[in-house]
């Protein structure tokens, strides 16, 4: 996807999504105000609309020069104090969105310390889908792109 693709971020706890809307690019992104908690067992249209609303809203957000404080948003929606607790419990999968179409990166969760840490994309399980796919099937997708985090 381009360097001015919207980007969200959703993360899988045992008991909820956040979905979140990324502002940046060129391959840097941060975390912005936007995040949704969702409970794990709502409908597949209900996360599909979260993961497109969380992409539009990434399109108007700029980046920040003093990111402290971004990722609180997040943390507060997945009921975590600290990016380590996100880690050590949150699966996490990235989206990316244009005219194109929609990415669905899984990544692998190497936890908050050692040489194996931070999430990293797992390429080779990449789900593409139409941009105007519906919410349902969408959230659908999601769901399998979740479950191919490690």
């Amino acid at each position: 996807m381009g360097e001015r693709t919207p980007a969200a971020s959703v993360y899988r706890f045992q008991d909820r999504y956040v979905v979140a809307a990324e502002i940046g690019g060129g391959g840097y992104w941060q975390a912005s105000d936007y995040a949704v908690a969702l409970d794990v067992g709502c409908g597949d249209e209900e996360l599909g609309a979260a993961l497109v609303g969380a992409l539009e809203e990434s399109v108007v957000r700029e980046p920040q020069e003093n990111r402290r404080g971004l990722m609180r948003h997040i943390l507060r929606a997945g009921k975590v104090r600290s990016q380590r607790e996100l880690m050590a419990q949150a699966k996490l999968c990235h989206a990316f969105g244009g005219r194109d179409g929609i990415e669905l990166l899984p990544t692998r969760n190497g936890g908050a310390s050692g040489p194996q840490r931070g999430y990293t994309p797992l390429e080779e399980a990449v789900i593409r889908c139409a941009a105007d796919l519906d919410a349902a099937v969408l959230g659908q997708l999601l769901r399998e792109a979740i479950d191919a985090c490690e």
